[in-house]
Parts: structure tokens; sequence; C-alpha cells
């Protein structure tokens, strides 16, 4: 209560003023309170502290509805009641906060989840178990699968710009969904199977490596790695004036792109006696020959096609070849001279002209025989010299195998009943004996063997079968073709699946890597092909099933009729040669090739030509299919025939079968055109191939129908500008002139 002064005075006796009285203050007007003059007291008053503001509360008070201090690790309330203190958010987030992070974790977990199922739905099976079992070891499944796609981003990380180089499918760049299979053991293979699912089991130090590989560059990446080829010298050899770098480069190009296809002598024995300029291991005919078959495959020779322009440097070589051999023949028989007549019976073979190069054949038989480098008893007698019994034994299993190839693809009886009987070593005890041959690439400086022996081994294993074959189906008298019962057929079908289950980890479809690997598989399967397409007797459509095989089995297994078989080896034998074209393409030399592209592009135009399911809408895109097929084939064999005459007359052969609006289809997606650009009856004199293209039904003598026939049709309608038909069709109504041209004689 304030106080205020009494307003009266009253004097003292003495005189003196006395102070005034101090009364209660009274009310205030209005009765408002009145204010007080001075605030000097303090008050005694307790102010309640302030109160704290909680983030989140603990799931316990937010049940029972009550206020949360908020203390971690335990509240008051729930220290006073002794219950379980229990927070879902983060010091410092509120509860929505916590609710949203909890939501966005689960959302990353169905998301790997999603991704683990993707995975295994999609993978190969073998790939699937992979992860399976990494998820029975862990147990973590964001772990895992951050391990694959952080191993996929490793790979692809430590790739130069041409590591992961992969070539388009032309027209439809998606594989065939009719070849993607779970048996199919070619997808498993590096070249096809998803990035990160080649390591799954994998350190990071097996990632390094791999990136530095022959499967994630293409084999054109590549050189030819001898430091002996650096030392030889063109004027020691030749006449043909060429200079010391082109003379290797030559060289080095047969190395790459020839000689793992058809190898002819040890290539160690060769090259040692080019540089020290030897004449026992190396002669000027071999090498001459050697340097014109290189030229078919070296890109930087023009116009190398065109054997029979004499300005061409493959023109000069053959000549000064020719020169050397009608010298040589006329002396002492020696073992340069049997290598170098194979040598150009391949030329000749390239050039379309299989009638002289089968004559170089009949003649390098001779002269082995002669020699008696088949006989174990010859290489006794020279039991001292090593280097010739070992130079006379590998040539004369490439002889054997190289009679295989003049007999079963041209179906005729072979020139040599028997193989060389000294065995041939195993090339894992005995590498050397081969002669490895080394690829370098240039952008990692990697240096990686080809398995040259095993490879040797392999092939010879497998046309020492062909040669089997074509004793059984073409020899006898009055017996050309399909002469095979279903017990014989399938007798050498497990023989041919016998030795490709029995393949070394090197030549496996996983595991495969080069050209000469891949061609070897396909030559397993274009055989299975052709017996039960060819050389299967009529009668013989079906028989009763085999043995079963095992699942993991590269075998045709157990089928009942042949039309089950073809099928399955061609659908093999398509993947194969798709997965080649992935990584390698067909734009560098490999003239073998012609042949199977050849057999793949024909029968995908059987299946055109003979489906009648293909003219209904709804079979669109299994005519898409087939056209990339054909498409595929006719690319390959258009930029062969840059090096080789032969690849020329094959595609012209089978752009002629396409209808004008499938070829005009052809020519805009691929920018292809008519190859070559001349008379079309030059064209038809030059080819001089008795080769019967492929495929023959069965009940057709395939003999019947040579490629120089076949050009020859071909270039007849063309000349006559007639309406666009069927090769069959030409051959059919093609008159007396076609139909009386006498069979091509074989020796």
């Amino acid at each position: 209560m304030g106080l205020i002064e009494e307003s009266t005075q009253s004097q003292a006796p003495n005189g003196a003023s006395q102070l005034r009285r101090i009364l209660p203050a009274g009310p205030a007007p209005n009765g408002t309170s009145r204010a007080p003059r001075a605030t000097h007291t303090l008050s005694l008053t307790r102010v309640p502290p302030k109160s704290v503001h909680v983030k989140a509360a603990c799931e316990t008070c937010r049940k029972r509805k009550i206020k949360c201090s908020g203390e971690r690790p335990i509240c008051a309330s729930c220290g006073k009641t002794n219950a379980e203190c229990i927070y879902v958010s983060a010091p410092a987030e509120t509860h929505t906060q916590a609710l949203k992070r909890k939501y966005d974790q689960s959302q990353d977990r169905n998301s790997a989840y999603e991704e683990l199922y993707r995975l295994l739905h999609t993978l190969p099976e073998n790939e699937a178990y992979g992860i399976f079992r990494r998820i029975r070891a862990d147990g973590d499944i964001d772990k895992t699968v951050r391990h694959i796609k952080q191993g996929c981003l490793l790979l692809q990380l430590s790739m130069t710009p041409d590591t992961r180089l992969r070539y388009n499918f032309p027209y439809v760049p998606d594989m065939p969904p009719t070849l993607v299979s779970v048996d199919n053991p070619y997808l498993y293979s590096i070249f096809w199977n998803n990035p990160f699912a080649a390591i799954l089991n994998r350190s990071p130090d097996d990632l390094e490596s791999q990136s530095n590989c022959p499967y994630s560059r293409p084999y054109h990446a590549a050189e030819f790695f001898d430091p002996r080829l650096a030392q030889v010298r063109a004027s020691a050899w030749t006449k043909v004036d060429v200079c010391d770098e082109l003379f290797r480069d030559l060289l080095s190009s047969y190395f790459i792109y020839e000689y793992p296809t058809y190898y002819v002598f040890q290539k160690d024995y060769f090259l040692e006696d080019m540089v020290h300029e030897r004449r026992r291991f190396c002669t000027p005919l071999l090498v001459n020959s050697v340097l014109a078959l290189a030229c078919h495959c070296n890109l930087r020779i023009v116009n190398r096609e065109k054997f029979w322009d004499p300005q061409t440097l493959g023109y000069k070589f053959l000549a000064e070849a020719r020169r050397l051999w009608e010298i040589e023949i006329s002396e002492e028989t020696k073992l340069s001279t049997i290598q170098a007549a194979l040598l150009l019976s391949h030329k000749y073979s390239h050039d379309s002209g299989d009638k002289t190069a089968y004559t170089f054949v009949c003649q390098a038989v001779d002269l082995a025989k002669e020699m008696g480098i088949f006989k174990r008893e010859t290489q006794v007698e020279i039991k001292s010299d090593e280097k010739m019994r070992n130079a006379q034994v590998y040539t004369a299993w490439s002889l054997y195998a190289w009679t295989s190839v003049a007999s079963f693809y041209f179906f005729r009886e072979p020139l040599i009943r028997d193989p060389p009987e000294t065995p041939l070593p195993d090339p894992d005890a005995n590498p050397t004996w081969y002669g490895e041959v080394l690829l370098r690439y240039p952008a990692v400086g990697t240096i990686v063997p080809m398995h040259h022996g095993h490879t040797f081994s392999a092939v010879v294993a497998l046309r020492t079968i062909l040669i089997d074959i074509s004793f059984k189906a073409f020899s006898g008298t009055g017996r050309s073709h399909q002469v095979l019962t279903w017990e014989e057929a399938n007798m050498f079908r497990r023989r041919l699946e016998n030795l490709f289950e029995s393949l070394p980890e090197a030549l496996s479809p996983r595991r495969m890597v080069f050209p000469c690997h891949m061609k070897l598989h396909m030559e397993y399967h274009a055989a299975i092909y052709t017996i039960f397409t060819t050389l299967l007797r009529p009668d013989a459509e079906s028989g009763y099933p085999d043995s079963p095989f095992s699942d993991d089995s590269l075998a045709v297994k157990s089928f009942s009729t042949a039309a089950d078989i073809v099928s399955f080896a061609m659908n093999r034998f398509e993947t194969i040669t798709r997965i080649y074209y992935l990584r390698h393409c067909y734009d560098f030399p490999d003239l073998f090739m012609s042949y199977h592209l050849a057999l793949l592009g024909n029968h995908a135009l059987t299946q055109m030509h003979n489906d009648a399911t293909l003219l209904s809408p709804s079979s669109e895109s299994q005519k898409r299919r087939l056209l990339s097929t054909v498409f595929l084939c006719l690319k390959g064999l258009y930029e062969q025939g840059r090096g080789a005459y032969v690849c020329v007359m094959i595609y012209s052969v089978l752009l002629n079968k396409l209808n004008q609006r499938d070829r005009d289809l052809l020519f805009s997606e691929l920018g292809l055109g008519t190859w070559p650009d001349e008379n079309a009856a030059d064209m038809a004199k030059r080819c001089r191939s008795i080769w019967p293209m492929p495929p023959t039904k069965r009940g057709e003598d395939p003999k019947k129908y040579p490629l120089d026939l076949l050009v020859k049709g071909t270039q007849e309608m063309k000349i006559r500008d007639t309406p666009k038909m069927k090769i069959q069709d030409i051959l059919n109504a093609g008159g007396d002139s076609v139909r009386s041209s006498p069979e091509p004689q074989s020796r």
C-alpha cells in the first residue's frame, strides 16, 4: 500500500515548523488503483521457471499422453515409474523427421530387394547361384547388391576408351530371343555376360587383370609379338621390290590372321632360320608363298581381292612363288616344298580357284608320302636331328588336318586314310613343341598367349573325325552323298561330343576368346548340322533316342529326330557367330569365316522361303529376326570380300536370294551395295570354285551345285535383267546349258 503526505501543517509551540502526518492513501478516482510514487521496494513473489521445448517425446510418454522431459537415455517420468524409456527419433530430430527417415530407409531396402530379384531373374543360372551363395555366406542384402554394383563400376573405371568396345548387330540390335536360354553354354561366355556377373567371386586384383586381357578388346587391336621379326631383311628372301618395314608388316599380318587357322610349319623354326638367313626350315619359295597369302589379310594392300591385276603386290609374290615352285619341284623333295604347296593351295582358294588349289594339295600329299613323314620309322632314322624330326611330325599332322577340309567340305573321298604314326605331344607337358603365338595389346602393353598348342591339338582331333566321316560317306563306287544311316550319324555325333566335352579350359565355351577358338566350336556344330542335313539318308529322318547326357553337356543330348538335332546345332552355331561379331566384328581378315557365314546365311534364307507362317502379319518379328541374321552374314561377306574374291562370289549368290524389297532394305540399313562394281560376265569367268555352297537338302547331290555354277546362273540372270527369284529356281529352269554343265572332276 502506498503512502501520501498530509496537506495540513501544524506549528510547534517553540515556533518551529512540524512535519505532516503520513496517512493511508484514499481510493483513486473512478475506482481505479492509484499507482505508487516510488518502486524502490523489492518484491518477494517467486516467478515460475520458463518451460523447455522437447523435440520428441519417448514412446512411453506418448502412449500415456503425458508431458515428457526429453532426457536421454531415461526421461524424468519414466525414471519415477521405472518404465522402459524408448526413443524412435534421433536427439536432434522431431518425431515427423524420424518417420520420414524410417520411410526412406524402408524404400532403399525395398529397392535393394527389387534389384536382387531382378538379378536373380535375369542372370544366367550359374551366376544367379553365385549370388545365392554370397547371400548364404553373408546375409546382408544391401552389402551384396552394393558389392555387385561397385564391382561393375570399378570394372568400367579401370578401362581405357577402347576397352569395352562392343559392336552392334545390324538391323535388329538385340540377341534373338530364340538363342537366349538357360542351357546355352555360350551365353556364359565372358564376351556375352553382364559386366558385373563375371566379377561376383573375384578380388580387385582380378578386376585389374581382367581389364587388360583380350576379353575386353577386339582381336584386331592386337599385334603379333616376336622380337625376331625386327631383324629380318626382305632382300634376303624375295625378288619383289618391297621395303623391310612392309615386309615385316606382311609377316605379322600372316601370323595374326592366317597362321592360327591354317598352320603348316613350326613358327619358331621358321623365324630362327629367317633371322640367321638359313635355308633349312625357311626358303625363298616358302617366304614368297607366305607373303602372297599375307597380302589378302593386310589392310595396307589396296585392291588385294583383285588377284588378276598384275600391279597388285599379291600378284607379284604369287608369280615369284610359282617361279620358285617350278625350280624346287624338279629337285630333291624338301619339307619346305610340302609346306609351300599347302600355302599356295590356300592362296588359290582365296582367289576362288579351288580346282587349282586341289592340285597343290594332291602334290603335297604325294611329296609327303615320298619323304615318308607319316611313318614313325622316318623319324627314328633322324633321331639325332630333333628339330627336323619335330618339324616333320608337325607338318605331317598339319597336312593330314588340311586334307579333311579338301574332302569333308567338298564332299569327296580323302587323300589320306591313316593319320601319322607319331602322335602329337601333350600341349601341357610340352608346349614349346608347338611354338606359342604371342599377341601384344599396345594400349596397355599386355602380352598374352593364344594357347596355340591346345588349339592345334583340338583342331587335329576334330579334323580326324571329319576324315572318318568323309571315308564313310564318300568312298566306294557310286556313293557320293546321303549314305549315313541313323546309327552311323549318331555314332559320329557322339565322337564329336566326347571330343568337345574334353576340351581344355582355355577352349571352353566360357573362356574362348580368340577367333580361332570360336571357329573351332563353329566347325563342331557345323559338322553335326551337315551330317543330319546333307549326309543322312532320306529314309533315316527319325530313329531311336540316344542315351542321355549330363545337364552341363555341350552335346545335342537325346533327340529322336534329325530336325531336332539340326535345330539345336544351328542354335548354338548362330550364338557363337553373333558373339564373335559383338567383340571382334567381321571387318578384319578372317577368310575361313566365309564358310560359316555362308552356312548361317543360307539356313536363315531357307527358313524365310519355306516358312509359310511368315506371310501372316503376326510373324513380322520372326521375319525381322531372320532378316537380321541374313544381313549380319551379308555384312561379314561384304567386308571379307575386300580381301578375298571367293567371298565376293558368295556374297553375290546370297544377295540374289533376297527379294527386291529386302535388298533395298539391306542397302539402306547397312550401306552395302552390289559387290564388286564390274562386268557381270567377267565376274562369272573368274570364279573357278567348285565348293558346294551349303546347305543341301537330304536326297540331293551337293556336288551338283558348286559355287561357280551358282555364280554363273546368278550373273546370267542379271545380264538378262529377269525378275529376282531363288537360285534353286534358276538352276531348275536355267535351260540345258546350265543343267548339262559337267560335274567337276575330283582326284
